[in-house]
């Protein structure tokens, strides 16, 4: 650690005075951030104090961005009128934010661009509800059907009954060609028509890539709702801070925090199979106090200011 600054006003038994609270701690990178230009090594403010000082200044500049790109001087959601500052997201109209969030190493830095460009188009004002539900189905559900409409239909309670993807898809006499255990259609036995598995009949899954495609996405929705329901304190699972109830607009949140690490510890490989092992674990953890239903909105804003917007209020 570099030699203290000669004023020994700031310095007291191996600790360091803050300029911004005036309290003593530890001369320690541990409590003051790393600054070499500083005589002593350190930052003149604890990074308590530094991170308090830089979370205000991002939530301004961003409210700034954030009213840039409305319709008037309150930024609120272009698509359900929310207009919580708390709750609201600059979304790529096109898609492809989470590729450039990357590119520019951070969100701020994104929105630093966006103004420094004199904010171009192909961005818009949405709260994170709608965001999400718009990243996984091209639109917000506000303007389409529910992705989870299909687990309450008869059709597909019927199909699954029947569905046996243990069936014997082998044609006698014939090498070229398999059935699809999923729609029983005779079809090529290439990698055109079935994914390849290397314990599969010709080395190829049971299931066509259509049927294997609509199997996936139909079982990751119905294992995330398995898991709402299962953390849910209601019989319909809704959000605990503001009483959501649209499931697209639902996730599980981490009461004590870590939810990205705990996902990190759990994931890997395609996305989709990450979200069902994640939420099968989550099922099986016998810890089940530790998860809470929270709708996207109120999970962000929990995330970032250590409580929801909605309990500051009150």
């Amino acid at each position: 650690m570099a030699s203290k600054a000669k004023n020994p006003a700031k310095f007291k038994k191996g600790k360091k005075l803050c300029r911004k609270c005036g309290v003593y701690k530890p001369f320690t990178s541990e409590f003051f951030h790393v600054q070499n230009r500083r005589e002593c090594g350190l930052h003149s403010n604890c990074k308590s104090c530094t991170n308090a000082y830089s979370a205000k200044y991002r939530s301004k500049f961003t409210l700034e961005v954030l009213v840039a790109y409305s319709r008037s001087t309150v930024p609120s959601c272009i698509c359900c009128g929310e207009s919580d500052a708390s709750f609201l997201c600059i979304d790529h109209i096109n898609g492809g934010g989470t590729q450039e969030i990357k590119k520019f190493n951070g969100l701020y830095y994104l929105l630093l661009h966006l103004k420094n460009s004199g904010y171009p188009k192909g961005y818009q004002v949405l709260c994170h509800n709608c965001n999400n539900s718009k990243s996984t189905g091209e639109k917000c559900v506000h303007k389409r059907e529910s992705l989870f409409k299909f687990l309450f239909s008869n059709e597909y309670k019927k199909r699954k009954s029947s569905r046996k993807p243990n069936l014997s898809t082998v044609i006698i006499g014939r090498t070229d060609v398999k059935m699809c255990s999923g729609c029983l259609e005779v079809k090529p036995a290439t990698f055109e028509y079935f994914t390849k598995q290397k314990n599969g009949l010709y080395g190829l899954k049971s299931d066509c890539k259509s049927c294997y495609s609509e199997y996936r996405h139909q079982y990751v929705k119905e294992t995330r709702y398995k898991a709402l329901v299962h953390f849910s304190l209601t019989d319909a699972p809704e959000c605990l801070c503001c009483g959501e109830s649209e499931l697209e607009f639902l996730c599980i949140d981490h009461i004590e925090g870590g939810g990205k690490q705990h996902r990190k510890e759990m994931g890997g490989g395609n996305h989709q199979i990450s979200s069902v092992n994640g939420f099968l674990k989550m099922i099986k953890d016998p810890d089940k106090d530790k998860y809470q239903i929270l709708c996207w909105n109120c999970n962000f804003s929990k995330h970032k200011n250590g409580e929801c917007s909605h309990k500051q209020k009150n």
